[in-house]
């Protein structure tokens, strides 16, 4: 009792003594190295690195201190000497143990265990930011950045280029659960697995990265790997490029999974190449992974190839693939379910150049399949063994099942990308309610339908939308297209000085612009197919860089949140 009362007694001074502010040490001015700067730091301290090149191996040993670069990691160089790993967590480091701003090379190190360039260990999760991770390797794992035995770092906007090592070229994550967010992640090489990240036994989450151009020499996944009873969500990424071309039976262009929970959700998986599922390739039967909401494209060796396992593919544009077969999708010992997607486009130079199925019983509703090809057999749908269920689909030239039509769907303009449907499309309304795994909303967020409405067959719900196409540069043309009924007005586009962080409901629906609004010229009501394209010019006056959120007004109804970004 009395130890209780003392306590409480002390409450009120403890309440106005300030905190303590750490000190700020900088290198060469009060220590000539970083690590003799570590050293000397104490809790909360901030240690500033001028520019330079600082030829050492470095390790926090556990402090909480933040170690940036003043001027940034082009003229700020934290340089390994083929030593050693550069930068080492292994002490419990937390989220307070920040390093930031430098560039982190010639990392080499002998040890297995370790990564080359950044090597966490023993459940450390520091915040690794805005650094440049190039030029490192390993023996084994992690040529950039090896996060092993349950650390969980942030690594974020960083860039993280021509690394190597056996498994994880660029990033390896071994029973780990790190965060990855907007990273580039490039041209690093993996022997056997991973070219640009590699996961194992591990529960990432790797989101808005650009992942381009890396390779595995021998083995699979030149963007990603996952395996080994992996939980993993891959989101808003571009795996673009990326190839595992070193072996007859290598897989996994963009993304590989095996013997993992994979979720593979908004990203865009393009012109990526292996031998077997040149997109993502997923494999083992225990493991259902959720791939929805991409955009599959211009991959070679299959858009996306499902071995031995049955996931949940809904909402995604699988286009211009190609491969000897199943250029668009290929199962084999599947029971996948397939619901609301876009398949078009896609070459096989054998059988089934939409889908090919081996020993497989895929429930496919609500699809388009159209001009896809094949040179032997089976443009759009060729079934080797099994028996596909395949429902309300529209499919070209045909396909015995309820609610199947053979109808052009009338996109805005394929050839150009946009798969956007048109109101007088024949797959408008024409899929069902009741396909399994129907999703709530569509491949950008929009609704699909309400209880007593028919869905569209497609990725693409019709519904009030405002997108832009290509890019925009400063003083060019940014060309728009806003969906909405046919004859609605007013039509006006509204754009803000930033995006809020909740949006304002209105009788229109949310609002997310934030002021001051500058509202556009009015438009002329929606045309009978219920597309209007816009034209504005950006003036010089937006450099490039500018982001310029922008929602549309048709009629009483807020479209979604558009965020065009300025080059």
């Amino acid at each position: 009792m009395y130890k209780g009362i003392f306590s409480l007694s002390l409450l009120p001074f403890l309440i106005f003594i300030p905190a303590a502010e750490g000190a700020t040490i900088y290198v060469p001015d009060d220590h000539t190295t970083i690590q003799g700067a570590i050293n000397a730091s104490l809790p909360g301290d901030k240690v500033i690195v001028r520019p330079g090149t600082y030829l050492e191996n470095i390790d926090f040993s556990g402090k909480a201190i933040s170690l940036e670069s003043e001027m940034g990691p082009q003229v700020t160089v934290i340089d390994g000497s083929r030593k050693e790993c550069v930068v080492t967590f292994e002490s419990g480091e937390g989220a307070d143990s920040v390093i930031e701003g430098f560039t982190i090379t010639n990392g080499e190190t002998t040890a297995v265990w370790k990564g080359g360039g950044i090597w966490c260990d023993k459940a450390s999760s520091p915040v690794i930011r805005n650094n440049i991770i190039t030029d490192n390797k390993s023996p084994m794992f992690g040529g950039g950045i090896y996060c092993m035995d349950s650390s969980s770092p942030l690594i974020e906007g960083n860039e993280i280029s021509a690394n190597s090592s056996t498994y994880g070229g660029g990033i390896r994550i071994s029973e780990s659960a790190p965060l990855l967010v907007n990273n580039t992640i490039f041209l690093n090489t993996a022997e056997s697995g991973g070219g640009g990240v590699s996961c194992f036994t591990s529960a990432a989450v790797i989101s808005g990265n650009i992942i381009t151009e890396n390779g595995v020499v021998l083995g699979s996944g030149g963007g990603i790997y996952c395996s080994e009873q992996s939980s993993i969500v891959i989101e808003d990424n571009l795996i673009s490029g990326n190839h595992a071309m070193g072996g007859t039976y290598t897989s996994g262009g963009g993304i590989h999974s095996f013997e993992s929970t994979t979720t593979i959700r908004n990203n865009v998986v393009k012109g990526n190449a292996a031998p077997f599922g040149g997109g993502i390739w997923c494999s083992e039967p225990s493991f259902v992974p959720m791939i929805e909401g991409n955009i599959i494209d211009g991959n070679t060796g299959s858009g996306l190839n499902c071995s031995d396992c049955s996931p949940l593919v809904k909402n995604n544009i699988i286009v211009n693939n190609s491969a000897s077969s199943g250029a668009g999708l290929k199962f084999y010992l599947s029971s996948a379910t397939v619901t609301n997607n876009t398949v078009v486009g896609n070459d096989a130079d054998q059988f089934g150049g939409g889908i090919w199925c081996q020993d497989s019983y895929p429930t496919i509703t609500n699809t388009i399949f159209w001009k896809n090809s094949a040179k032997i057999q089976g443009p759009e749908i060729y079934v080797y063994s099994g028996t596909p269920d395949i429902t309300f689909c529209d499919v070209k030239g045909g396909w015995t099942g309820t609610g199947n039509i053979d109808a052009d769907p009338l996109f805005i303009d394929a050839s150009q990308g946009d798969f956007h449907i048109v109101f007088d499309s024949p797959c408008r309304s024409a899929g069902s309610r009741h396909a399994p795994g129907l999703p709530d909303v569509d491949f950008e967020g929009d609704p699909r339908t309400g209880l007593f409405a028919f869905p569209d067959m497609g990725a693409d719900e019709f519904h009030t939308h405002f997108y832009v196409n290509g890019k925009v540069s400063s003083g060019g043309t940014a060309t728009g297209v806003i969906i909405g009924w046919p004859q609605t007005s007013p039509v006006m586009l509204i754009s803000g000085s930033d995006v809020l962080t909740d949006p304002m409901v209105t009788p229109y629906g949310d609002f997310w612009l934030q002021p001051p609004w500058e509202h556009r010229v009015h438009f002329q009501p929606i045309p009978n197919n219920g597309v209007r394209p816009v034209t504005r010019i950006y003036s010089g006056s937006l450099p490039p860089g500018t982001t310029l959120p922008v929602q549309a007004l048709v009629g009483t109804e807020l479209s979604n949140l558009c965020v065009i970004e300025v080059e």
